[in-house]
């Protein structure tokens, strides 16, 4: 068998409203609640999981991607050049990148998942 190192990711979040003046500084007086923990994220805050591979071999391809979104019907359109198409539902930049993420787990990355050596 075949020694695999699989990532496990999970992701907290919360959304704090905050008065500020503007958008850098609403993320620093976030950002020093935070570190001075007065924002403290735990199990309540849970998002997602992920199982990723660690250590993917290199790409030695080219790979050519297109994307685009609509905003009229919210969907992310992801064009490979092998011609596969993917689409996604989004309506905001937190669900691109999602969306994202998604793609590049399951399109470009699980393929190239290599095994280090043989175990014994």
């Amino acid at each position: 068998m075949k020694k695999y190192d699989i990532e496990i990711e999970e992701i907290l979040r919360r959304v704090i409203s905050i008065d500020a003046n503007n958008i850098d500084e609403a993320i620093d007086k976030v950002r020093e609640k935070y570190n001075n923990e007065e924002i403290v994220l735990d199990s309540s805050d849970y998002c997602e999981t992920s199982f990723n591979n660690l250590y993917s071999k290199a790409l030695n391809e080219p790979i050519n991607i297109s994307i685009s979104y609509n905003p009229k019907n919210e969907i992310l359109t992801i064009n490979q050049d092998n011609n596969k198409e993917c689409r996604y539902a989004c309506d905001t930049v937190e669900n691109i990148k999602s969306c994202l993420r998604t793609y590049i787990a399951d399109y470009v990355e699980n393929h190239e998942i290599e095994a280090d050596k043989e175990l014994e």
